[in-house]
Parts: C-alpha cells; sequence; structure tokens
C-alpha cells in the first residue's frame, strides 16, 4: 500500500513541485536604493508564458511595482529612460510600459511612446540565467536609432 501511495500520489507530485520556474535579475539606478527588479514566474509546468513582476525600489518611500501577464520564456525586455524625470520604459515584443519610480506604479501604455531616452539595458535569459545587461556605452556622434 504504501508503495502504490508512493507511485501514484507522491512521485507525481514532486515531479510537478520541481517543474516551475521563478528567478529574479535586478539593476540599480543611481545607488543601491534606487533599482528595478524583474522576477519571472511560470505557474504550472505546462504553461508556455511567464507571469514577469516589474519591482520598483526606491527607498524608503517605495517598494512595489506591477505584473506584466504573458510573457514569452525567451523574451527580451529593454530598459530605458523616459523623458520624465523618475519614469522609465520597459519594452517586451511590441508593449511598451511605464515605471513609475514617484508613485511605485508599473501601467501599460496603450501606444508606444513617440520619444524615449537612452537605452539602459536589457533583461534576457543567458546561458540557462535570467540576467540584466547594460546597454554599451554611447560614442559620441552616434545614433543608437529605435531598432529595439
Amino acid at each position: 500500500m504504501t508503495a502504490r501511495l508512493f507511485a501514484f500520489v507522491i512521485a507525481p507530485a514532486l515531479l510537478l513541485a520541481g517543474c516551475f520556474l521563478q528567478d529574479t535579475a535586478s539593476v540599480e539606478l543611481n545607488g543601491r536604493d534606487n533599482a528595478i527588479t524583474l522576477k519571472r514566474t511560470q505557474q504550472w509546468p505546462w504553461d508556455s508564458d511567464l507571469q514577469v513582476e516589474v519591482i520598483m525600489r526606491r527607498m524608503p518611500d517605495c517598494n512595489a511595482g506591477g505584473t506584466i501577464e504573458d510573457v514569452a520564456h525567451d523574451a527580451k525586455l529593454f530598459l530605458y529612460y523616459a523623458t520624465e524625470n523618475g519614469v522609465f520604459l520597459l519594452k517586451t515584443g511590441k508593449r511598451h510600459y511605464s515605471v513609475n519610480s514617484e508613485n511605485c506604479k508599473v501601467t501599460r501604455l496603450k501606444e508606444a511612446p513617440e520619444e524615449r531616452g537612452d537605452k539602459i539595458g536589457t533583461f534576457a535569459e543567458k546561458d540557462g540565467v535570467f540576467q540584466f545587461a547594460p546597454a554599451p556605452a554611447k560614442t559620441p556622434g552616434a545614433d543608437e536609432g529605435n531598432a529595439q
């Protein structure tokens, strides 16, 4: 009876429990008390897309954010300075989000912004690890363009 219980109840539960994904990557902005962290979560092993929780930290006033649904596992998330002070832009696919360090809110934008600031970097999985990669330093006189 014990072997059957293990084979039909406990073993499948252990397999399912080990299949979901949860990882994080962060970037510090203007010192360690100001950062953006992305936490990717795959709720169930059969889910093809992830939830990404965006956490804005500007201590001691702000430590909150919002969730982006239906993000592909291999998606890159691009982070930009916005044209407003204290606001950042996060882009994944064709979706754009405002990440506001003043009110700690993440808001999906209905349309891509006409202007955005310099690219800060990219959140992506590399060699099986979700991480932040800073954008290369701009060369004076070079135009980055809006390719991404």
